[in-house]
């Protein structure tokens, strides 16, 4: 991809916004769902800056649009039910019952839905512009910083491989806080006597319950090595994947700004940009493939891997990386 050339400063907070403003709505319609740059740079900048603007928005604002569109939807629905109740079409046990579990539902999986889609076209907007503005970014691929002390790095007994291992107190924290979640909203509506509603909640917190301990425990294998680098190449035992390094361009790390512990730009993710992604994307299917596609989507490499949970961090895995790979390293946002 060819730098953008004399592309101006990226916008940030009220200004990013209104700058995005001043564009007509179909180019911003364009920006969201195009996964390549926009020719102009002076667009660019301004796709960029709007996105980090947004991401950076606490997710409560960032919800609340979809939440308030969604409440409509529901009284609507209720008031059609009402309609259709004073009439007696619809039996009295609808109005009482169903309008509140049509409310959790509606809510919860159409705000999700849409709230999760317009972050990857944000994410996406992001990198793909920010990917061509060089000049902007950063004059040049920066050189790889000074590898860690082996203990942080690397095992002691094998000094010519790099393990990355789950962090066990970001998994801990996690499970806690998701146990204290599910009981305060189990306790809630056991205490509202909230009667089907109590009940459909029960089961959906009890689905939820046994995925997340499905996905973690079965699917992730936090017990084992998230990643491990030596001379042969990349190896991710979780996904049974392998990629030799004479099959990665470039090293890109990308502020990471999923939920919370994305804010403050404490963490970042690392994308491997593939040469050719279909052979990698051949190694893995069913669960893993599916947790590709995101990716792929948003940074144009199925191999994306955040710090969050990890015990290195963004730095220390492209420090590590680069003992071993001569590819270019790029970093972008602020």
């Amino acid at each position: 991809m060819e730098p953008m050339a004399g592309a101006p400063p990226v916008p940030s907070g009220a200004v990013a916004f209104d700058a995005w403003r001043e564009l007509d709505r179909t180019t911003r319609r364009e920006l969201l769902r195009a996964d390549r740059p926009h020719p102009d740079p002076a667009v660019a900048v301004v796709a960029v800056g709007y996105a980090r603007a947004m991401l950076a928005r606490s997710r409560l604002r960032q919800t609340l649009p979809f939440t308030l569109a969604m409440v409509v939807g529901v009284v609507a629905i209720g008031a059609a039910i009402g309609v259709l109740d004073s009439i007696g079409t619809v039996p009295q046990t609808t109005v009482t019952n169903g309008l509140p579990v049509a409310v959790v539902v509606l809510v919860v999986l159409l705000v999700r839905l849409r709230l999760r889609a317009r972050i990857v076209a944000l994410h996406r907007m992001e990198a793909v512009n920010a990917a061509a503005l060089w000049n902007t970014e950063r004059s040049a691929p920066t050189p790889p910083p000074a590898p860690q002390p082996a203990p942080q790095l690397s095992s002691p007994r094998t000094p010519a491989t790099v393990v990355v291992r789950y962090s066990r107190r970001y998994l801990v924290r996690s499970f806690a806080a998701l146990a204290v979640f599910v009981v305060v909203i189990e306790a809630a509506v056991l205490v509202a006597d909230a009667g089907v509603l109590a009940l459909v909640v029960t089961v959906l917190l009890a689905v939820s319950i046994v995925l997340t301990i499905y996905n973690v425990v079965v699917r992730t294998r936090p017990h084992l090595p998230m990643m491990i680098m030596n001379a042969a190449g990349l190896e991710l035992p979780s996904m049974g994947a392998r990629v030799a390094w004479t099959d990665i361009a470039e090293l890109a790390i990308h502020p990471f700004r999923a939920g919370r512990s994305g804010k403050h730009g404490r963490h970042h993710a690392v994308a491997f940009v593939l040469i050719d992604p279909d052979v990698f994307r051949s190694q893995v299917a069913g669960y893993w493939a599916r947790k590709t596609r995101t990716p792929l989507t948003v940074y144009g490499t199925p191999l994306v891997i955040a710090d969050v949970a990890l015990d290195h961090t963004a730095e220390q895995i492209v420090a590590a990386a680069a003992i071993f790979t001569p590819a270019p390293i790029r970093r972008f946002g602020p």
